[in-house]
């Protein structure tokens, strides 16, 4: 009888839309376009229950919805939705009313390639973005975006036509929330002249303006494909986890598709920064074999491929030697997050796991926090102040940090006060007698009696930060900044030193021969506190061994490289 009304109720939804929805064949005519960021608060997760789906891949779709179902609502499209209520059941999942089955024609299980894309406009108003389906011979998965907006009575905006046609794949794209896009080259040769889409030719230029146009997207940074990555999707070894983290998978010294995306890694990390201005922080996690072997000889099993809904994370697993380290990777990078494992062996081998069987939309009712994370400072006596731009439509009322210098205490609360242009602000005092690690998250409530926090999980979930108290400068010890293994070691192309300084500093890098001798100066000058990152081309080199040299206000630090 549940499930009955569940579905009486998703027609009843899609007979009375239309005060929104809209299909649109043009940009959006906005002040303000924004692309959703995956960590942002997710309204509705979709997924596609084709019906030739196999046991394995049902099975994993259910424990999906089993866990996301409690996180916000579940839209299930469907051709038969009795069966699918029936095979969840037998699944053992409890259907709650967060899970609406939504009778749609389907081609296919891949809602991350051919679902809508959320955006938001003016004063945060909800609508999506549907672009040409890169699968032709799916014609009922292209039509998806535009009956999930009807039914969320949403308007929908299309790349179909004239010099707005453009072919894309959701797989194949992230965004930070703030502008930053990233792609693959595949979008630059699924629309090159004589492509197989039918539509016409498009310039990198036309294809960052179309971008630009109906998801704000600029700039808008695209890799080199992968060798042996048959689709080409950026999700199967490329996520974002939040504003400031960049989650890469890694294969071993030289392995598959290593090369490759460590030779992306950096070509990211010297285009771009974070939208605060400040270096990436970069989270590497393996890409596990099937026993000793790497694509090309084995499935492409990876990581990155999870979906993050609300204050759960999904990540597919597949061996329990391996799940371990990607959860404990996940664990410390996503505070407080509930992270899930799901079993992927039974779709791996189509290239796609938890992320391309899944879609988000965004809540219509985004209460919205940006936070740049405190860094791990030297201090004496400074109160550290603790920033972030908070907004929502009805205004906001109350900002709130919370904070403690020991985790058995109870928080500490201070209202933010304002900065102007929805910047807020709150000083944390240096009240501790020996060197802490401070704990924080920001709350914000709005007008209209919304509750959110950063991180997303809190207080279960914090931001943490050591303070390293010193009386005067004079005692500030050597080693106030580390010199992080420069990749790729051997290198015979760009090459990558991180630094980590505690504070900002003068410094200088350079690259000596094996006598000592200074064939190049790298760098030399201030470094922020927190991380930088520093480059040299060992293709100007001769081949031999060298020494990278950095030398600090208070320490000298060396590392051997080698020059193929």
């Amino acid at each position: 009888m549940k499930q009955t009304f569940t579905l009486v109720l998703c027609l009843i939804s899609i007979v009375l839309s239309g005060q929104n929805f809209q299909v649109f064949h043009e940009p959006p005519n906005s002040n303000s376009i924004r692309s959703m960021a995956e960590w942002e608060e997710t309204g509705t997760l979709i997924v596609s229950w084709h019906n030739d789906m196999n046991y394995p891949r049902q099975l994993i779709l259910s424990q999906i919805i089993d866990h996301a179902q409690t996180e916000c609502d579940i839209m299930v499209l469907c051709e038969d939705c009795a069966t699918v209520q029936s095979d969840l059941q037998s699944f053992n999942v409890t259907i709650s009313d967060n899970v609406i089955f939504s009778p749609t024609p389907l081609n296919s299980i891949w809602v991350r390639d051919f679902g809508p894309n959320t955006v938001y406009l003016d004063n945060d108003e909800l609508a999506v973005v549907d672009w040409i389906y890169n699968r032709t011979w799916r014609p009922d998965d292209n039509n998806v975006p535009t009956a999930v907006a009807e039914v969320l009575d949403i308007p929908v905006y299309i790349t179909d036509e004239g010099d707005y046609a453009m072919v894309h794949t959701g797989g194949n794209y992230h965004t930070d929330g703030n502008g930053l896009g990233f792609s693959s080259k595949l979008i630059l040769e699924e629309n090159a002249p004589g492509n197989s889409y039918g539509v016409a030719p498009l310039t990198e230029e036309e294809i960052n303006e179309i971008m630009n146009s109906f998801m704000g997207i600029d700039p808008y940074i695209k890799m080199e494909a992968l060798p042996y990555d048959g689709i080409n999707h950026i999700d199967m070894h490329f996520r974002l986890l939040d504003e400031e983290t960049l989650m890469v998978g890694q294969y071993p010294e030289g392995v598959s598709d290593g090369p490759q995306i460590e030779a992306n890694l950096l070509y990211v990390l010297d285009n771009t920064t974070t939208q605060f201005g400040t270096p990436w922080n970069v989270v590497r996690i393996p890409m596990p074999p099937v026993g000793s072997n790497y694509p090309p000889n084995a499935a492409y099993r990876t990581f990155t491929n999870s979906v993050i809904v609300n204050n759960k994370i999904l990540v597919p697993f597949y061996e329990e030697q391996y799940d371990t380290i990607a959860q404990r990777i996940y664990e410390e990078n996503m505070p407080g997050y509930e992270v899930i494992g799901i079993n992927c062996n039974g779709i791996i081998n189509a290239s796609g796991a938890l992320h391309c069987i899944t879609k988000e939309v965004g809540s219509a009712d985004p209460l919205r926090i940006v936070h740049e994370k405190v860094k791990d400072q030297y201090q004496i006596t400074d109160p550290i102040p603790v920033t972030a731009k908070i907004t929502h439509k009805s205004g906001l009322e109350s900002t709130v940090l919370h904070y403690r210098f020991n985790e058995t205490d109870d928080f500490t609360s201070v209202e933010m006060s304002a900065l102007g242009n929805d910047n807020f602000e709150a000083l944390i005092p240096n009240e501790v007698v020996n060197d802490t690690t401070v704990q924080y998250y920001i709350e914000a409530i709005s007008n209209s009696g919304k509750t959110r926090a950063r991180p997303v999980p809190a207080p279960v979930g914090t931001y943490s930060f050591r303070i390293e108290l010193i009386s005067n400068t004079e005692e500030l010890p050597l080693e106030t900044i580390e010199m992080e293994t420069a990749f790729p070691n051997p290198s015979k192309s760009i090459t990558c030193i991180p630094l980590n300084s505690k504070l900002g500093q003068n410094v200088s890098l350079s690259l000596l021969d094996i006598t000592g001798k200074q064939v190049e100066l790298i760098y030399e000058g201030e470094i922020p506190q927190g991380q930088s990152r520093y480059y040299f081309n060992g293709a100007d080199f001769p081949a031999g061994q060298y020494i990278i040299q950095l030398k600090g206000e208070n320490t000298t630090h060396q590392q051997k490289i080698i020059i193929q």
